[in-house]
């Protein structure tokens, strides 16, 4: 990232972050909201009863919702694990993927 850009993008998110303390925002409220979508989400993937996905592609799926969400999930998740190992360029984002 540009060095001016970077500079701005830090300054930008302490102004903000100094100005949403004054927002009356329950964060909890919010916070477990979203943990239970994705959850409930997780667990679909987990306890479905096919035989259609094998584990490694649960664990794909498992990672699509946390990309859904913003959730970083490190390097795990920079090729399609179902299927085949594909080099870093050729990632589908889920997104892309028919579900």
């Amino acid at each position: 990232m540009d060095l001016r850009l970077e500079l701005i993008s830090k300054e930008t998110m302490k102004t903000i972050c100094e100005e949403i303390k004054d927002i009356n925002i329950d964060i909890n409220k919010i916070a477990q909201s979203s943990a239970i979508t994705i959850l409930e989400k997780i667990k679909k993937v987990v306890t479905a009863d096919d035989d259609v996905l094998d584990d490694c592609e649960k664990i794909d799926k498992i990672l699509c919702i946390f990309e859904e969400y913003n959730i970083d999930t490190g390097s795990c998740h920079d090729y399609k694990i179902s299927a085949f190992y594909l080099p870093q360029g050729n990632r589908e984002k889920c997104s892309e993927r028919k579900n």
